[in-house]
């Protein structure tokens, strides 16, 4: 969540859409680990996937209707200049949730 939140404060305003806006390999990541976590805790791999699915869809949800509120790209909100950093930031804050909860 750390890097999310570097990468969101750190977009150049010179070229804000030069690079790579969502950090795709930290949200794979999360997944990957919000799995492992869960077959750890004795769950099937394929409910542990439905799971992990719901909690990214959720976060993705929430985190969106967040940005939207806010709207980070027009007004930056603790120095967060990407859209796309407060939705990630949302996924990967459910992903922690869902390896830590739900079985």
């Amino acid at each position: 969540m750390v890097l999310t939140f570097v990468n969101g404060t750190t977009t150049s305003s010179v070229a804000p859409y030069a690079g790579a806006d969502v950090p795709g390999l930290l949200l794979a990541t999360s997944f990957g680990a919000s799995l492992y976590f869960m077959t750890r805790k004795n769950v099937k791999l394929g409910k542990a996937t439905i799971i992990t699915l719901g909690g990214l869809v959720a976060g993705a949800v929430v985190g969106s209707a967040v940005e939207n509120w806010l709207q980070v790209d027009i007004v930056p909100f603790l120095g967060i200049h990407s859209p796309a950093a407060v939705v990630s930031e949302f996924i990967l804050f459910s992903q922690f949730l869902v390896s830590l909860y739900l079985r």
